[in-house]
């Protein structure tokens, strides 16, 4: 219990901390504060005091480890480093160990002899539409340099190249799959129906790293054989038109002709190049076909990148073009929490 005697009595005159700015103490772990007068328990189990005197008052840094009088409006501002002040409000102690120490308005400098706006370093500006980026000079987002220096928008990109292959999720989770005799259907994977895995080509050899843009005509090859006996894999979607299932074949000249367009919401609108795609009839899994006299018809379908041999290193880095693996570039990430 702390004794009720207070035996010492201190003029908060000299500074014990700092050799500039204002004369400061610094507090004990436990203390009281009553009126202008500070009481702590001493060494010696009585009760000691600081107060301040004349017409100065008690005023603690923020962290209160550190106390010291100042005139009223003003408060208590800096560190052991720097030293202390009693700045006056809207003020903080500001300059450096080269200029020496004074109480300036917030947001200026100190330059040894008065206080005055910190000076800006002069931006360095780019010419033809080019941003400042890591000190350099570039186009902005969404945009490319081209042969004049100038800044060009840049076509937005559907994403899909030849030589890669995908995987297609119809709207209600199920995967486009390859039915056997009922040709490729919109359903569940079982033994005997596996997903497709489809290449994307325009031409026979299936050039790699082609772009492919609405305006494309492109094949599609189905690298899975059948699920049972794993025949026939490689083999091209083919054009089975108005109402007949679009299937397989293996005769490059009878190779169904798609295009592919975004749609929004990360959907893809899967169509053929002159005709339309549908569902060839009424069911619970329905397959496709080609339809002549409707040229915009389209499936929705999620297109998602896969790797075509799984056995291959590079498929590490299939996520790459994405930071969030959710989305995988289908749509703008850009505000998701990574």
């Amino acid at each position: 219990m702390r004794a009720k005697t207070i035996i010492s009595t201190f003029l908060f005159q000299a500074s014990l901390i700092g050799a500039q700015g204002v004369p400061v103490r610094k507090l004990p772990g436990e203390f009281d504060i009553d009126g202008n007068t500070i009481i702590f328990e001493g060494t010696d189990g009585f009760d000691s005091m600081m107060r301040c005197s004349g017409n100065t008052v008690i005023q603690l840094t923020p962290d209160k480890k550190f106390v010291a009088c100042c005139l009223d409006g003003q408060h208590l501002t800096g560190d052991e480093k720097t030293g202390f002040d009693c700045c006056a409000d809207d003020h903080d102690r500001v300059g450096s160990a080269a200029t020496g120490y004074h109480c300036c308005p917030k947001g200026q400098i100190f330059d040894g002899q008065v206080c005055k706006a910190e000076e800006k370093k002069e931006e360095e500006t780019c010419a033809n539409g080019k941003i400042l980026v890591n000190g350099k000079c570039a186009c902005p987002p969404g945009t490319k340099e081209i042969e004049d220096g100038t800044c060009e928008k840049e076509e937005c990109s559907s994403g899909l190249e030849t030589g890669k292959c995908y995987e297609f999720t119809a709207e209600n989770g199920e995967r486009l799959v390859f039915a056997g005799a009922w040709g490729y259907a919109v359903g569940p994977e079982t033994k005997a129906r596996r997903s497709g895995k489809f290449r994307f080509c325009k031409d026979k050899e299936c050039a790699a790293g082609q772009p492919i843009n609405p305006s494309d005509m492109f094949y599609m090859q189905d690298v899975h054989g059948h699920p049972r006996t794993g025949t026939r894999p490689n083999q091209w979607l083919n054009n089975a038109a108005n109402g007949r299932h679009i299937g397989k074949t293996n005769d490059f000249s009878k190779a169904g002709k798609f295009s592919v367009s975004k749609w929004p919401c990360g959907k893809y609108c899967l169509s053929g190049f002159s005709a339309g795609l549908g569902i060839a009839c009424p069911a619970a899994d329905p397959s496709m076909s080609f339809y002549e006299n409707d040229t915009q018809a389209c499936m929705r379908f999620e297109i998602t990148e896969i790797p075509c041999d799984i056995r291959k290193d590079e498929n590490n880095c299939i996520w790459n073009n994405s930071p969030d693996q959710c989305c995988g570039g289908k749509v703008d990430c850009s505000a998701a929490k990574l």
